[in-house]
């Protein structure tokens, strides 16, 4: 009984011994025969100094391994697309010709009666009306007695502010001598509430395909053509038929109209000049950065350079983030049916000036009852510029946490107008725009570093630090698992068979 109890833990030991045995006999030829670089070494009789030598050398191998593949992974995460020229260029008859938008700096019809205008008996309104006017103009208009007892006031009436803008601003036929779209005589500048009052904008889409039932219509104006046979994402298809918005077939296709030359008879104001924006069809006219400045009694050419970026196939799979654009279906505005970047801004201004100030002037999207600006009131003028300088700010950093969070990129399929205005001395004030070529060069957003480019660098600095590969990963499974498991399964089944 005594041998017995005593061969049980002798039985136990050797099997430990076995099995660690065994574990140590794989492991050591898998370091003999395995295509890792340098590892073949800690499996032979070497000194110390030696071992400790190469396992220097093997350390800092794959240290700068590793350091290199996290450099290629923040490439392939961060920045996987580049811009470049596309390879064919393309023609003016696949875009739009741009939206043209002139603004009058005279903002006011001087001989309106602002005393009475359109609400009779009432010498609160006509105060109001006044202190309104008077942030458009000087103070020579009818009535600027009443001018300091309501211009301090917000207001919820958006009709009545826009109904006030429409009669006491310049009309049309004030503004425009004629007009010629490709040499055929035209009336097609449709009125558009803009930061200057009431300006008149040529091939923009119509405001039932701009904005959504939840922007306020606060005045019915004329519109411009629905679509027809337009995407912004596809432009135009290959047909003959009809577009809107138009476009040109050539050079000769321009867009010719002469403006008043004696507006300040009129129209009261300080800035003797217009000014007019080119933007897309499918945007509202935003800030006086793009602004040209039209000098009465002067003609002027303006050539338009327009420059379009395409986004590769390829990259429909990529998130916006790393893809650095949207495409119009993948960012939804309230305000707006169809993103842009520019009606992204439009939007956030509109929601951050709310926020900040509590009211937004009478050009932003609004809905029915947001309240809008008396921007004649000194406090509420400082906030509107607090805003729009706080929105300055943060246009570069889009994804930034702080507010204004707009979150606004460019549409993967852009196009915008560039200018290049020309001047005579002496004319008419007369305005002709057209393309400078009939072909031009667009960019192309493509993929720099794609998933085949980054396990290819990483493939390629494993190889060169440490030798490894797919060969040295199937070792490894092998060596370390498969037959690992089978010699242990060897083992058991011996065990087994004594018994």
């Amino acid at each position: 009984m005594v041998e017995n109890v005593e061969s049980v833990p002798i039985k136990k030991q050797n099997k430990n011994s076995k099995f660690k045995k065994l574990i140590s006999g794989n492991l050591s030829e898998f370091l003999k025969n395995s295509s890792i670089h340098g590892i073949q070494y800690f499996s032979e009789d070497r000194s110390l100094v030696e071992r400790g030598f190469w396992l220097l050398v093997l350390s800092f191998s794959v240290y700068a391994c590793i350091a290199l593949i996290k450099s290629a992974w923040y490439k392939w995460d961060e920045n996987p697309t580049f811009i470049s020229f596309r390879q064919s260029p393309v023609n003016i008859w696949d875009i739009p010709f741009p939206a043209v938008t002139v603004c009058s700096m005279y903002t006011m019809n001087r001989n309106s009666n602002f005393t009475f205008s359109y609400r009779p008996n009432s010498q609160k309104n006509a105060s109001w009306e006044v202190g309104n006017a008077s942030t458009f103009c000087d103070k020579q208009t009818n009535g600027e007695n009443y001018v300091t007892e309501y211009d301090d006031a917000n207001f919820s009436e958006s009709q009545k502010w826009n109904e006030f803008l429409v009669q006491t601003s310049p009309g049309r036929d004030q503004i425009f001598s004629h007009c010629y779209w490709n040499g055929k005589q035209c009336d097609i500048f449709s009125p558009l509430l803009a930061p200057w009052g009431i300006c008149f904008s040529f091939n923009m889409l119509n405001n039932d395909d701009i904005f959504t039932t939840n922007a306020h219509r606060s005045y019915n104006y004329e519109n411009q053509n629905n679509i027809s046979n337009w995407n912004i994402e596809t432009n135009y298809p290959k047909t003959d038929q009809a577009v809107y918005p138009w476009r040109s077939v050539n050079v000769q296709d321009t867009l010719n109209f002469e403006l008043q030359k004696n507006l300040s008879q009129i129209g009261c104001g300080t800035l003797n000049y217009y000014q007019i924006f080119l933007h897309h069809p499918a945007e509202v006219p935003k800030g006086y950065v793009d602004a040209i400045n039209v000098q009465h009694n002067h003609d002027h050419e303006i050539i338009v350079q327009p420059d379009v970026t395409f986004t590769s196939e390829n990259l429909k799979s990529y998130s916006p983030e790393r893809r650095k654009c949207f495409y119009s279906h993948e960012r939804k505005l309230h305000f707006f049916k169809i993103y842009t970047l520019t009606n992204c801004k439009v939007e956030c201004l509109a929601n951050y000036t709310l926020e900040l100030c509590g009211c937004v002037t009478h050009y932003m999207p609004h809905n029915k009852t947001t309240i809008l600006c008396a921007i004649s009131n000194y406090d509420t003028n400082k906030c509107l510029r607090t805003a729009e300088a706080t929105m300055g700010n943060f246009e570069s950093g889009i994804w930034n946490d702080c507010k204004p969070s707009c979150k606004c990129l460019p549409l993967c399929n852009t196009i915008t107008y560039n200018s290049k205005l020309k001047s005579l001395d002496v004319g008419n004030t007369q305005v002709i725009m057209l393309y400078k070529d009939t072909e031009f060069l667009a960019l192309e957003r493509q993929e720099l570093f794609g998933d085949s480019n980054f396990w290819a660098s990483c493939g390629g600095l494993l190889g060169l630090f440490t030798g490894f590969s797919v060969v040295s990963f199937v070792e490894i499974i092998y060596y370390l698992i498969l037959k690992l498991i089978y010699n242990l399964g060897k083992l058991v089944f011996r065990n087994c068979a004594k018994f």
